[in-house]
């Protein structure tokens, strides 16, 4: 798998049934994870599971900006 470079953006979508996360970056590639709704105080700590797999600790402060 590509390594993923440049700005990131991080889509969630946190719906009653199910979480989506996406994490795209500069050049187009995208990653996708998606999971049964948790208990709420679980759902920030299952998220962060899976982008910390997606990412190395010095890229966790590069993000994008909505304009």
């Amino acid at each position: 798998m590509p390594e993923m470079s440049g700005q990131l953006c991080l889509g969630l979508d946190i719906g009653s049934s199910a979480v989506k996360i996406l994490l795209l970056d500069d050049g187009g590639w995208w990653r996708l994870s998606t999971f049964p709704t948790p208990p709420l105080e679980n759902r920030i700590q299952e998220m962060n599971e899976h982008v910390s797999q997606w990412l190395k600790p010095e890229d966790r402060d590069r993000g994008c900006t909505m304009g």
